[in-house]
């Protein structure tokens, strides 16, 4: 996630932009801090293997417009990721200016060129169409974007299909807009569209005969419902699941005609992960006058990025450790706290993570007027209907072209990889799509 923000005390108390704009002086600025190794070892920290020295250098000159194409080349959501990515696990851990000071604000040099590009119009330019209507690709994510949007840079005009009203997916309805603004990210997706790809909004029922009717099928259909708790009082008002309380913020009124809630008193979020810590600064925004976020792991086992964590905790959401919920209480319908029972953590687990393990008579509850679960997501089931090998988290596919065990069928995102990251995302849609052009184009 981008660095630069404005103070927390402005940016609570309200849902618009918590970002402070860029200006080109300090861009040049910064990029003239990099070192320009010649192995570049950022590089190799990016997912998507954006050309992250050439970039850099090409702002060095003032020349936006060519790092642009430098890092649409490899990522075409710039701005997006430039703000969403998780640049200090990845580009910036690997900047080899750390040893002398900090690393170089790769991030912020993203966002700077993303949001400097919308603001002037800097439209992507395509190819004409060489090849029509022979792709499908199934959800409208960062993935599907992706296929769709290097697809078209080969000449092919996809069809995409979205059951939401509106594309994006996880960044456009599960990203609080504070965040990622959705004029932001709608200019961008906006250029998919531009360039040819067919959006369809609806669901699709029957794979199977979606397979039949392309010549290629790209699966980027993302991940499952929700998980529940499992345990007593989930039904009582005042109960939010994560992902349905952060498409109400950031939606709301495009699918549901309705505004955002408003929250009071205390909220209790349950989970540990970035949507965790983005329902709980959203719940701040909403009018809550405290938030805790219980988790039943500790602190070293929690999934969500450190800089997410410490961007919610800066502005003031406190954290709960080896808590593990067994009872959302209520009174005459209506949520009045969370009974937890105490954990320690054990052996690890398949996942690799201590498993926490229940504390005999040891019980606490915390009082609250709202409880936000934040538990993950079921795997996807609907691909299952084509019959393919299953791999760690989805279909098995081949790392390097996406395709999964029935020729003609891709897959990629987080159908494939459990959750990862939007970056990642893209790069497996970009990985796709080449594939895909090739067969298709070598024909």
């Amino acid at each position: 996630m981008a660095g630069k923000h404005h103070p927390p005390e402005v940016r609570r108390a309200t849902l618009a932009d918590a970002f402070a704009p860029l200006k080109l002086q300090w861009a040049v600025a910064e990029a003239t801090r990099c070192l320009m190794c010649d192995d570049a070892p950022c590089q190799k920290g990016c997912v998507a293997g954006v050309d992250i020295k050439k970039f850099v250098r090409a702002l060095r000159t003032r020349n936006v417009r060519l790092a642009l194409s430098v890092i649409r080349e490899a990522n075409f959501l710039v701005a997006t990721c430039g703000r969403i990515c998780p640049q200090a696990e990845l580009c910036e851990k690997r900047c080899s200016a750390t040893g002398l000071a900090k690393p170089i604000a790769i991030g912020e040099l993203q966002r700077f060129v993303g949001e400097t590009a919308i603001r002037e119009r800097m439209r992507p330019t395509f190819p004409p169409p060489r090849s029509e209507a022979q792709v499908a690709i199934v959800g409208g994510g960062p993935a599907g974007l992706a296929a769709a949007y290097y697809l078209r840079g080969a000449g092919i005009v996809a069809d995409l299909y979205e059951r939401r009203a509106r594309v994006g997916g996880v960044p456009m309805a599960g990203i609080p807009r504070f965040r990622l603004p959705r004029d932001l990210l709608g200019a961008e997706i906006g250029f998919v569209a531009e360039g040819g790809a067919r959006v369809i909004h609806e669901a699709v029922t029957d794979l199977g005969a979606l397979a039949d009717r392309y010549r290629a099928l790209f699966l980027a259909c993302g991940l499952g419902a929700p998980r529940e708790a499992g345990v007593p009082g989930e039904r009582l008002a005042g109960v939010w699941i994560a992902d349905t309380l952060l498409e109400l913020v950031n939606l709301g009124e495009d699918t549901r005609g309705g505004a955002p809630p408003r929250f009071s008193g205390r909220t209790v979020v349950c989970g540990g992960g970035n949507t965790a810590f983005d329902a709980a600064t959203v719940a701040l925004r909403l009018g809550s006058d405290e938030v805790v976020v219980a988790y039943r792991r500790s602190e070293v086992e929690m999934p969500a990025w450190p800089l997410h964590r410490g961007f919610a905790v800066e502005e003031g959401v406190q954290l709960r450790l080896l808590l593990l919920p067994r009872e959302i209480q209520g009174e005459e319908g209506r949520v009045v706290g969370v009974g937890f029972q105490r954990a320690e953590l054990g052996e690890p687990d398949a996942s690799g993570r201590r498993h926490p393990r229940p504390v005999d008579g040891a019980f606490e509850s915390i009082a609250c007027r709202q409880v936000v679960l934040a538990l993950g997501n079921h795997p996807s089931a609907g691909w299952e209907a084509l019959s393919l090998e299953a791999g760690a988290s989805g279909p098995r596919v081949d790392p390097e072209t996406m395709e999964t065990s029935r020729p003609g069928v891709f897959a990629g995102g987080d159908l494939v990889n459990g959750g990862a990251t939007v970056v990642q995302a893209v790069a497996d849609g970009r990985r796709a799509a080449r594939a895909i052009a090739q067969r298709i184009l070598d024909e």
